[in-house]
């Protein structure tokens, strides 16, 4: 696993995002379109595959904030595959995604 970037780690304390951790480093990939489609029930925002390093404790509903700003927030357990050195789950936007908006009738 090759981690492209850093991130902080949030979680919702009283009502408040608190930082829980810095600098961890991190992976992110878009989830291929029939994956996307599968999902679309789930979620109409945009998702995407992370990986994070083992001992960053990220747990489901935190959220990963990214080098660029935006905000991720873990969906699920993340799995710990075996004998692997990172955390792997998915993430889900902020924002409704684009893919699933329908068009207006003019």
């Amino acid at each position: 696993m090759i981690f492209t970037e850093r991130v902080c780690i949030e979680r919702q304390i009283d009502g408040g995002w608190t930082v829980t951790a810095y600098d961890v480093t991190a992976a992110f990939c878009p989830m291929n379109f029939t994956e996307r489609i599968a999902l679309e029930p789930w979620s109409h925002r945009p998702l995407m595959r992370f990986w994070i390093d083992v001992n960053s404790q990220a747990m489901d509903g935190d959220r990963l904030i990214r080098d660029d700003g935006s905000a991720w927030k873990i969906r699920g357990v993340p799995i710990h595959p075996p004998e692997a050195e990172h955390l792997e789950g998915i993430a889900e936007g902020d924002a409704d995604d684009g893919l699933f908006l329908s068009a207006a009738v003019v």
